[in-house]
């Protein structure tokens, strides 16, 4: 299930802990009053949450700690807690006098080189500029307009003492992210080539092996073989190709690929795409590719198998072919969904309606999006079994197929897309337009679904006449 998170001050994002906010009310309250008080707290820390969820919850932008703390100030105002608001105030600006103060503490430390970075195996050790700028250098490459005394203006307030390796590295891309600008935007290519390397870094610890032995045909056997035997490629690889063809395989992967992809198509690699199940990092970019075109090549002939993976390999890791979501995230394992697009009709029978609820499920649990149509199914009011105004109309019905698409996410990456679809003729087309506005009786609406309306040539016609149209059930 999706869970609501929130971006920290250091960038990072995090799941939304509604304890943390019941913990600062109750300190205002306490503060305020002398004495705690669990219930008040309790329901200011309620209203605060539902009003986070209604403004975050599904949208493309994370919130951040401030927006949430604005919420509660808000919240305290509204609910007549003026005093407690007063004293929450003072509590974020004192935390954010110490945050300043302990900031200017470390800067005064990364002057003075007496600022530590922890390594990996847990040991501290002097933090060295020099090693950040011969990164930098290698991912620079060939972007004579991103200069490192830039980006390290911005990093060094990311820095703090004892900083582990892994987010310094972590840092680096988010302060070249901060220096893209319309004048330049070559800083996306930086932090894409950032990330690739934090790529490497974890893969060699989870996979134990040395970073000269990315990508080599070994490696990605052994790669390889791990996933099948784990059940996360397909596990009838061997069936088409012999051990040889799969070390031969390994030798068309081009490494230098991962340097030309920009920030944003890493990131959907490591957010939606790579195999890498509990975010434990072994699966690189062009393996993903490799193993994708060998799957999408298996119908060819024996002989032919492999010249098509290679063709289909270069196609997708230069990024000449795009692959739809479903291909890219189930070719190469177990799931062999790889379509898009799916039609379902709903027909006027309780037992046909729920079947298709059932298939709209299976089809978004693999990563498809569902165009379903409504129009078979009988008006509000209308009679059932002889019995006048039995009927609900179709809107009770779309309430489930929303909370349908946000229960079974595709895959965990995204909520489920379903688009319903009706008749400008039917009876409840007004009702169905009236789904997603903000007025009227919350339980009648859908929210998370994408509605849409088919228009004969006849409606068109009317309209063209300003004519009446007629409405059917």
């Amino acid at each position: 299930m999706l869970e609501l998170q929130i971006k920290k001050r250091n960038g990072d994002i995090v799941n939304f802990d509604k304890e943390r906010i019941c913990y600062a009310i109750g300190k205002a309250i306490e503060t305020t009053d002398g004495v705690p008080n669990t219930d008040l707290a309790k329901v200011i820390c309620d209203e605060v949450a539902f009003e986070v969820e209604e403004r975050f919850f599904g949208g493309e932008r994370v919130p951040t700690v401030e927006e949430i703390q604005d919420i509660v100030e808000q919240k305290l105002v509204e609910s007549g807690n003026f005093e407690i608001a007063k004293h929450y105030i003072l509590y974020r600006a004192e935390h954010a006098k110490r945050r300043a103060e302990e900031r200017l503490a470390q800067l005064e430390k990364i002057d003075k080189n007496l600022l530590k970075v922890t390594k990996r195996n847990g040991r501290k050790q002097i933090f060295k500029k020099a090693k950040l700028e011969k990164t930098f250098k290698i991912v620079a490459k060939g972007y004579p307009d991103c200069k490192f005394k830039d980006l390290y203006e911005i990093l060094k307030l990311m820095i703090t003492d004892g900083i582990s390796t892994n987010d310094l590295l972590k840092n680096m891309r988010k302060a070249a992210l901060d220096m893209i600008s319309i004048d330049n935007v070559n800083w996306q290519n930086v932090a894409g080539r950032l990330y690739a390397v934090e790529f490497y870094g974890k893969a060699c610890r989870n996979r134990k092996m040395k970073h000269s032995d990315i990508y080599t045909p070994k490696s990605w056997v052994k790669h390889f073989n791990d996933y099948i035997k784990k059940e996360y490629y397909y596990t009838d690889f061997y069936k088409y190709y012999t051990k040889d063809e799969i070390l031969k395989a390994g030798e068309f992967i081009d490494k230098d690929r991962d340097f030309t992809y920009i920030y944003s198509t890493m990131i959907a690699f490591d957010r939606r795409y790579l195999l890498n199940p509990n975010k434990v990092v072994r699966e690189l970019p062009q393996e993903m590719y490799l193993a994708v075109a060998l799957f999408l090549a298996t119908p060819e002939p024996e002989g032919k198998r492999l010249e098509m993976a290679k063709k289909i390999y270069e196609a997708c890791s230069t990024q000449k072919l795009s692959l739809p979501t479903p291909t890219l995230l189930n070719a190469r394992t177990n799931y062999h969904q790889l379509s898009s697009c799916f039609k379902l009709n709903v027909d006027d029978d309780l037992r046909a309606i729920y079947h298709q609820f059932e298939n709209m499920a299976q089809i978004s649990k693999f990563g498809g999006g569902v165009g379903v149509y409504f129009g078979h199914v009988r008006a509000k009011g209308a009679s059932i079994r002889g019995v006048k105004n039995s009927s609900g109309g179709v809107l009770p019905w779309l309430r489930v197929v929303n909370d349908t698409a946000c229960a079974v996410n595709q895959l965990g990456a995204r909520l489920g897309a379903i688009s319903p679809t009706l008749d400008i003729w039917h009876k409840d087309i007004f009702d169905f337009l009236e789904m997603q506005t903000e007025s009227g009786d919350i339980r009648s609406k859908a929210f998370d679904v994408f509605p849409a309306v088919t228009m004969p040539d006849l409606f068109m016609e009317r309209v063209a006449a300003d004519e009446d149209f007629t409405l059917f059930d």
